[in-house]
């Protein structure tokens, strides 16, 4: 009885201290970061407690100065080397739980720094392989039911009935297919509340040709053009704090050997949009990849070449 009383406690225990180190494990970045915060801030607020009391030992080395001044010759230089000495010794002794908090603090911050970089690289790590692996099943979907059709599964096409009455007072109704996109990453939509968009569908795409040969020029210049840059250009978003934090990571680059080498709006891919049927359009980005990944890979890139868009 007594043994199985052990057992279980002993089993219980290990579970409680296995579910606190998966919490401590888990919050390890948050907790070296408040942890680091606070000794930084306790030692600054010490070092400055410290400071208000150091004209005590000033005074002692004053005061001890002066006497090691007026000894005699012999030992004169050794009294003085002493004074400054045990000066030394007490400022060091003042000031050390200063200088240790601070370090503390600093060695804690820098963990959680080393924490978080390990985890995000990882991140990116498994979301480069997804997407590689996610491209290719797109291209072998591509390759069996073709470019459009592929397009329309991709931006989830729908056909919707639309009522209108003609110039006789008669309703008719047609087919016309609209996009719901917004699941994938890369794709934005450019419609009315762009403000660069125009009724007419032709003026649309001569604006979106227009910008896209202007980007591969900078993409030409520069060696790489991330995806915030582009969003930025065609006024997906108005304000730079808007844009998604992944459109940062994600770039083009030139002479990229597993990328298109070019930047494609993909709009040209929609039918109802490229026969002006439709001025609005999904845009799809054929981004080549992260730009972390893409420079362990040491591709030639400009030195010029700036990661996020030089917004003003």
């Amino acid at each position: 009885m007594l043994g199985s009383i052990l057992t279980n406690a002993i089993l219980s225990s290990n579970a409680v201290t296995h579910a606190i180190g998966s919490v401590l494990y888990k919050n390890a970045d948050k907790i070296l970061l408040g942890v680091g915060i606070s000794a930084v801030c306790s030692g600054t607020v010490s070092a400055i407690l410290t400071t208000t009391k150091i004209g005590d030992i000033r005074e002692d080395h004053r005061r001890c100065l002066a006497e090691a001044k007026e000894a005699p010759e012999d030992i004169k230089k050794k009294e003085i080397f002493k004074v400054y000495r045990d000066t030394a010794i007490d400022t060091i002794k003042s000031y050390g739980p200063c200088i240790l908090l601070t370090g503390i603090g600093i060695a804690c911050i820098m963990g959680s720094h080393y924490i978080l970089s390990s985890r995000y690289a990882a991140l990116s790590v498994a979301y480069a392989a997804l997407d590689q692996s996610f491209g290719e099943y797109r291209d072998r979907v591509r390759n069996v039911v073709g470019k459009e059709k592929e397009y329309d599964i991709y931006n989830g096409a729908e056909e919707i009935e639309i009522g209108e009455i003609d110039e006789k007072g008669k309703v008719k109704t047609r087919k016309e297919k609209v996009y719901n996109g917004s699941h994938n990453p890369y794709s934005f939509i450019f419609d009315e509340s762009n403000p660069n968009w125009q009724k007419d569908a032709e003026l649309n795409e001569i604006f979106l040709e227009q910008r896209q040969e202007w980007l591969n020029r900078r993409l030409d210049k520069s060696g790489v053009v991330t995806l915030a840059e582009v969003l930025y250009e065609l006024n997906i978003f108005e304000n730079k704090k808007d844009i998604p934090s992944y459109a940062f990571d994600m770039v083009w680059v030139k002479d990229n050997p597993d990328g298109d080498g070019y930047i494609d709006f993909g709009h040209r891919a929609c039918m109802d949009f490229m026969s002006h049927r439709e001025p609005s359009v999904w845009l799809n980005f054929n981004c080549d990849g992260l730009l972390r990944k893409i420079r362990k890979e040491k591709l030639p890139i400009a030195a010029t070449a700036n990661p996020e868009p030089a917004i003003a």
